[in-house]
């Protein structure tokens, strides 16, 4: 969070995002501290409820924020998550929302939030001392309080630009803004001896519009006396047309006669994000010169974390044709050379890659970027600060700009898919996965060829099609569909260096020499094991096999999730790296991993390709770290070992032909044993796509077992095993290693991009 965090004079804050408003007088300022209680219970030590009720009377009894009503929330949870907000105002002067008479928390109502501690600075997360914006030590819970509780919160059940804040400590106050870059907060200032200061804040804020507050002005908020809210509702219900995804055969006359095939499990979907009165929006998407829009209700995906891209993604609905789709609302990172989303799919769908989302439109919404980085670049100019509203002398800043900017992009894609957790048998899982390797492939032989750089388990998805039996009946079939593309790279990008600061991926499925070596490019053999961790994931955690649970668990924590940290960098964790040096698919404590014949074999022998290549990469490696001595030239006379091997052997030529001659010389002790000729052999199948996509249509035409587990999922939720690992509540590690010291956290998943590409303030696009 400290590099997240810019910190500036209250009077800068209030100027650029609260202004006075023209034409609306002065504010009304009491004759007498409206705050003097406040003082007393903060000197008697009293409870942050007694301070809270003491704050709620002073702006409704002086009517400090017309137009604002504020109301307390602090012991009454919402019905999705035990999160609690100690209080927040809101408008009154909307009738589709009156202004709640109890302490119910309402996320999708608040305009502003604010949050009480009793003891002053002394529990402030944020300290004014020798790091401006740093974080306070002793306050770290109440960080993560902030962050997790608050401003996560109010991405997740409102369509917002920013969030603001109220953290009030005691008799002090800070202010503070949050995007999805990074927080703007004031120094902490004594609200109540600065009571008038205080109460022109308070008026500000309530004079502005929604947008000035946050609100984001492109999504327009639909309630139950609006007419789209009962079409909605319409659209929810099932239909006689609707075709069940799950039969074997469908009657072809029950297919609707427009051609518009609906699916039971997308109308199911659009229906879950209505209920439990999730707040209803219609999205203004752009779509070249136009604009179009589309119904939604609560995200199906909405990515942890209140900074990053905040993706969210919604079982949409075209307002004009009635038709279902996908959108995805998300922060794309902005940096000059990085394409957007919707560029990359049009450009796939007019080369005709297979199995890729179909786009429909996309844009960046106007004016939508985050402005916390040109906050930072302006505190960057202006290194001290005085007491009063400027504290202390700045944190050093080596390099560019720490907070990323992001600006606000939507796009819509035809497809509606299903995730790779129901998946049916594992046959069904291998037709998926060469569906999306074809598509890897061609979209490396199209116009312009480009590598995906995220292949994992979320970005596949399974879509069901109609396909027409012999006998003339139709059943429906199981396609994959490889989706988000954001962080796709031309393979001849002109430009060459990175594009942003940190490496590219999704930690569970990244490739171990991408892990370890966080300067190494994206290579087709690092998106390949990709895909083979994909493959083994979903089939260890959702097929039979002989773990028992615990060791599902076990396993799952330790291949995918485990982390080392080696000078301050986060490599592979021991278990994937053992696994692919030794070539053998084992648990921690010595267990083959078994399911059945047919995925045995394919894991094995995918296995073993990528453990060659392993061999070969580290070897090559060593080699080229060693220093040679002046050439030794061969006696003229005497005849090359090399030429006595047969120029029809294959496997001795590729042997030959990988190293030079003069490798016996190196000065450098090579540790790496030299690869067999084998090990080259299968290292070669894993350089290209062919060798993977025909293994996987040789076991596609097997016939499989039902080895789905009964159980559903194998993973024992909520199991701490005592390792640094992802949490998959949060989708963030934990800090805590068993046996060792606290580590940073590393953020993870569909969120939380590992880039690598440098960071500059003039690259920005």
């Amino acid at each position: 969070m400290v590099d997240k965090a810019v910190c500036v004079p209250v009077d800068y804050f209030v100027n650029k995002f609260w202004p006075s408003p023209p034409g609306t007088g002065s504010p009304h300022i009491p004759i007498n501290n409206p705050f003097t209680q406040i003082a007393t219970l903060v000197n008697a030590k009293a409870e942050e409820t007694d301070i809270e009720a003491a704050f709620a009377a002073a702006v409704e009894e002086h009517d400090l924020t017309p137009g604002l009503a504020f109301r307390k929330c602090a012991h009454k949870s919402s019905k999705d998550s035990t999160l609690k907000i100690d209080g927040a105002f809101h408008r009154t002067n909307n009738p589709d929302t009156p202004v709640p008479e109890d302490v119910e928390l309402r996320p999708a109502d608040q305009i502003v939030v604010v949050e009480f501690k009793r003891r002053g600075d002394e529990c402030d997360p944020f300290s004014d001392d020798t790091d401006s914006c740093s974080e306070a030590s002793s306050c770290e819970n109440a960080c993560g309080q902030i962050t997790s509780t608050y401003a996560e919160l109010a991405f997740a059940a409102q369509r917002r630009v920013a969030f603001f804040l109220l953290h009030v400590n005691g008799m002090n106050c800070r202010l503070t803004r949050w995007d999805r870059s990074g927080v703007v907060l004031t120094v902490s200032f004594d609200y109540c001896a600065n009571w008038e200061l205080f109460c022109q804040i308070l008026w500000r804020m309530s004079q502005c519009s929604d947008e000035q507050l946050g609100l984001d002005p492109t999504a327009h908020r639909i309630y139950s006396s609006n007419p789209l809210y009962k079409f909605m509702d319409d659209m929810a219900q099932p239909r006689e047309s609707d075709v069940e995804h799950e039969s074997s055969h469908i009657d072809v006359n029950s297919l609707p006669r427009d051609g518009q095939v609906v699916y039971r499990y997308v109308r199911d979907l659009f229906k879950a994000s209505l209920e439990c009165d999730a707040p209803r929006y219609v999205l203004d998407v752009p779509d070249g010169t136009t604009t179009r829009q589309y119904l939604v209700g609560r995200p199906i995906f909405c990515a942890k974390g209140a900074m990053g891209r905040g993706t969210q993604a919604f079982a949409a609905l075209d307002r004009q044709t009635g038709e279902f789709a996908w959108l995805k609302d998300c922060w794309r990172v902005a940096y000059f050379g990085i394409e957007p989303e919707g560029d990359v799919l049009q450009a796939l769908n007019k080369a005709q890659v297979p199995h890729i989302p179909t786009l429909r439109c996309h844009g960046d919404l106007p004016g939508q970027r985050t402005v916390s980085p040109r906050v930072w670049r302006w505190a960057k100019k202006h290194d001290q600060l005085t007491e009063d509203g400027a504290a202390s002398s700045r944190p050093p800043y080596d390099g560019d700009c720490p907070l990323r900017p992001h600006k606000h992009a939507r796009l819509v894609v035809k497809e509606i898919g299903m995730p790779l957790r129901d998946c049916p048998t594992g046959k069904n899982l291998i037709h998926v996965i060469s569906n999306c390797l074809i598509a890897h492939s061609m979209a490396l032989k199209g116009p312009t060829p480009r590598l995906h750089r995220d292949i994992s388990g979320s970005n596949i998805v399974m879509i069901p099609k109609l396909q027409r039996c012999k006998n003339g009946s139709w059943k429906v079939v199981w396609r994959g569909l490889l989706c988000d593309w954001e962080l796709s790279k031309p393979v001849d990008a002109p430009i060459k260096s990175p594009r942003q600061p940190m490496r590219s991926g999704t930690w569970q499925f990244m490739s171990v020499a991408l892990l370890n070596d966080h300067n190494k490019p994206v290579e087709i053999c690092d998106e390949l094991e990709a895909f083979f961790n994909v493959i083994l994931y979903y089939a260890v955690r959702y097929f039979t096999s002989n773990l028992d649970e615990p060791q599902v668990g076990a396993f799952i924590d330790e291949y995918f999730d485990q982390f080392n940290c080696y000078d301050n960098e986060w490599r592979c964790g021991f278990r994937k790296e053992a696994v692919l040096s030794n070539g053998v698919l084992k648990t921690g404590d010595g267990t083959k991993v078994l399911f059945g014949r047919h995925m045995d074999s394919l894991l094995r022998k995918l296995l073993r390709w990528f453990h060659a290549n392993h061999i070969v990469r580290t070897y090559q490696a060593e080699l080229e770290q060693a220093t040679p001595p002046a050439p030794l030239l061969p006696d003229p006379d005497e005849d090359d070992e090399d030429d006595a091997i047969s120029a029809s052997d294959e496997e001795g030529d590729a042997r030959v032909e990988s190293f030079s001659s003069l490798d016996i010389y190196y000065q450098k002790d090579i540790t790496a044993r030299i690869p067999t000729a084998k090990e080259y052999e299968d290292a070669a199948k894993v350089q290209t796509h062919d060798a993977f996509i025909a293994l996987l249509d040789h076991f596609m035409n097997l016939t499989w077992p039902k080895d789905r587990d009964p159980s559903g999922d194998r993973y024992p939720m909520n199991k701490d095993h005592g390792s640094a690992r992802i949490d998959r509540s949060t989708g963030q590690y934990s800090t805590k290693i068993k046996g060792s010291q606290s580590v940073p956290i590393i953020p993870l998943g569909l969120d939380n991009e590992r880039t690598d590409d440098s960071d500059s303030e003039d690259d920005e696009d």
